[in-house]
């Protein structure tokens, strides 16, 4: 309405007016500040609903606005997010896929620019952005792309952020599962090995859900290659877990530092509730505020990978393994199933003095009860005497999530185990 009184309300002058606008809008949608991406979004709902001219005038302004408002359905803000999921119904309709088709050169071109930028917000919206396009929009339209979509995905999973390292491995999972012969053509290739070699490394990230969705992506894709595949084949895959999955072996134990305690638990709580509450652990440390660590989180790119800037914790190998392990076995039950016997060999571990020790032995019986249903029935009674009596010192262990996991898997090895007679 003031745009359309400070014009004089006539047509013409809009139309002159609407690309100077459009750019500023443009401008506002992909601020740093959410508050301004906000704004922005609120005016862009305004100038595509409300001007008085024909559609034609409009969607000439969708090469500049459409990739932003694609963008911020996906952003890490809640208002904006939402804002923008709902403008793109009223504005778009049933059209969206349509014109996210027609423009895919822009899309991507701009994609690729927010990957990079220094917003760490960003860099994780662009990635589910890609994920959603290389998706949803048909075969012919994404084929030509699937590689610059992967280059711009690989610079992402080496971010020190891990939320974009997170949905950048999902992404690059998404498309290497709907493109496989692409992404094992001379072009891609090389692409395939370095995703690989990073979801292989990943299994090890500090970071939970990192290590659940590396494993689900490896899970995901040795599904479209042939068990023999040099780079994504089962075989190598029950290899590389087969070489991972001992490595809590080596865990550095605290036993040194908190050796008077009692050994009361299999898997050694107690360390771990005396290093939490260890004064020196967590004084004259620094804080961080919400927010405060957008500047200092550094997008990765080249030969850089911030995700491993420390050393590997032996533990969260092992962890990433039975992660992966349990993917592998609903993929593959009969190749997978040949490593149970190590998984088993894992419950006989003594955590005495492992702080993390709780948190693998959840991982332990959470991925081990989730195999169970697609595993040999006969395999798994087989090994039921050697993995019960963890199973019954866990369910005491005195940490609420492994207790729980520890439960629900010895009711699963009991109907296995019913089913097998």
């Amino acid at each position: 309405d003031a745009f359309s009184r400070a014009t004089g309300g006539g047509q013409a002058a809009i139309l002159d007016l609407a690309p100077r606008i459009a750019h500023s809008i443009a401008v506002g949608l992909e601020d740093n500040w959410s508050q301004v991406r906000y704004a922005s979004a609120v005016c862009v709902r305004k100038l595509m609903t409300s001007m008085d001219f024909a559609v034609e005038d409009k969607e000439k302004l969708f090469p500049l606005l459409v990739p932003r408002m694609c963008l911020n359905r996906h952003y890490v803000a809640e208002g904006v997010k939402l804002y923008s999921l709902e403008t793109w119904k009223v504005v778009m309709g049933t059209q969206g896929k349509k014109w996210l088709s027609q423009l895919i050169e822009e899309v991507i071109e701009y994609l690729e620019q927010q990957t990079k930028a220094d917003n760490h917000a960003v860099r994780e919206a662009s990635c589910q952005t890609f994920s959603e396009i290389a998706v949803k929009l048909d075969e012919s339209v994404i084929e030509c792309y699937v590689v610059r979509i992967i280059h711009a995905l690989i610079d992402c999973f080496k971010d020190q952020s891990w939320p974009v390292r997170d949905h950048a491995c999902t992404a690059c999972s998404l498309i290497v599962e709907k493109f496989p012969l692409i992404m094992d053509s001379p072009s891609g290739r090389n692409c395939l090995q370095e995703i690989c070699e990073l979801w292989l490394a990943h299994l090890a990230d500090n970071i939970p859900s990192v290590r659940e969705n590396s494993a689900k992506a490896l899970g995901r894709v040795v599904k479209v290659f042939p068990s023999d595949h040099p780079i994504c084949g089962i075989d190598r895959m029950v290899e590389a877990c087969r070489a991972l999955l001992p490595s809590v072996q080596n865990q550095k134990r605290d036993s040194s530092r908190y050796g008077t305690l009692s050994r009361e638990t299999h898997f050694g709580s107690a360390h771990k509730i005396a290093r939490d509450n260890d004064p020196e652990l967590h004084t004259d440390q620094t804080l961080y505020s919400c927010g405060s660590l957008a500047p200092k989180l550094k997008r990765g790119g080249g030969c850089m990978d911030h995700g491993f800037s420390r050393q590997r914790e032996p533990w969260e190998e092992s962890d990433g393994a039975l992660r992966m392990w349990r993917r592998l076995v609903e993929a593959n039950p009969v190749a997978a199933g040949a490593l149970l016997p190590e998984v088993v060999l894992l419950t006989k571990l003594d955590g005495d003095g492992f702080a993390h020790a709780p948190y693998f032995l959840e991982t332990l019986w959470t991925q081990l009860g989730e195999a169970i249903p697609f595993l040999d029935k006969i395999s798994v009674a087989a090994v039921a005497p050697e993995v019960t009596p963890a199973l019954k010192s866990s369910q005491t262990c005195g940490h609420s999530l492994a207790e729980s996991a520890a439960k629900v898997t010895q009711r699963r090895l009991q109907r296995a185990i019913n089913s097998s007679n």
